[in-house]
């Protein structure tokens, strides 16, 4: 019944790729929050590099997600590594890159 189940790889449930890395975004997010790293209202999602997934999660697994934050340029963006691992195993990996939000400053990419 877990919401990433229905309708992805009929008979063959595994938790999606992109709800993985959507896990550690919002973890970093929390992190550079609590942290007050960049200033805005929220830390939005600015790329991900060297994604590698490793092995599937499926139902019933219990995932342990880490980041650590590995570059910092204050203001402007910082730079996530994390690591997502089920039992002793690392699932999957990757670098992300998180970026201030502001409510209440249109984003318009001229910036």
């Amino acid at each position: 019944n877990e919401f990433w189940v229905r309708g992805h790889m009929p008979d063959f449930p595994l938790m999606p790729g992109v709800v993985l890395c959507e896990c550690a975004a919002q973890l970093a997010g929390f992190y550079a929050r609590k942290y007050e790293l960049l200033a805005g209202d929220f830390l939005g999602f600015g790329g991900m590099e060297e994604v590698r997934f490793r092995s599937p999660v499926f139902v019933g697994d219990r995932l342990l997600i880490m980041v650590k934050m590995t570059k910092l340029r204050p203001g402007r963006r910082a730079e996530f590594a994390f690591q997502g691992f089920v039992k002793e195993k690392m699932v999957f990996s990757g670098v992300m890159i998180g970026v201030p939000i502001h409510r209440d400053k249109p984003q318009t990419g001229d910036e």
